[in-house]
């Protein structure tokens, strides 16, 4: 990955009072996109700048200077999903606690509860 995009954007954040501007921009090509309610689409390219999906095409698509390409390979593109999954109950354990043989599930429920 090139710096250049981070050292434009910690210039420009010197030279002016307005926060910079994320610029980078990701290519993912020879994906089957999945939108969460229809089939797999055709084999597609698709243009990320910043935080935003900028093309969507069956073609090929012209990436700009410092792009990151990622080729897909015909694996499935899911964007826009998150992990809404956790154990309460581990979270305020560490791994080394948890792994102890010594451990209860009394003495992690407790400090869980702290």
């Amino acid at each position: 990955m090139s710096t250049l995009p981070l050292i434009a954007s910690l210039s420009g954040l010197l030279l002016s009072n307005q926060a910079p501007v994320d610029t980078r921009s990701v290519l993912f090509k020879n994906v089957h996109i999945f939108d969460g309610s229809s089939k797999l689409s055709a084999n597609s390219s698709v243009l990320v700048v910043g935080n935003k999906i900028s093309k969507i095409s069956v073609s090929a698509i012209a990436a700009p200077d410092g792009t990151i390409v990622i080729e897909g390979n015909g694996k499935t593109l899911m964007p826009g999903l998150i992990d809404n999954h956790t154990h309460l109950f581990m979270a305020g354990s560490s791994q080394a606690q948890m792994m102890d043989p010594k451990a209860t599930y009394e003495a992690l429920e407790a400090t869980a509860a702290k």
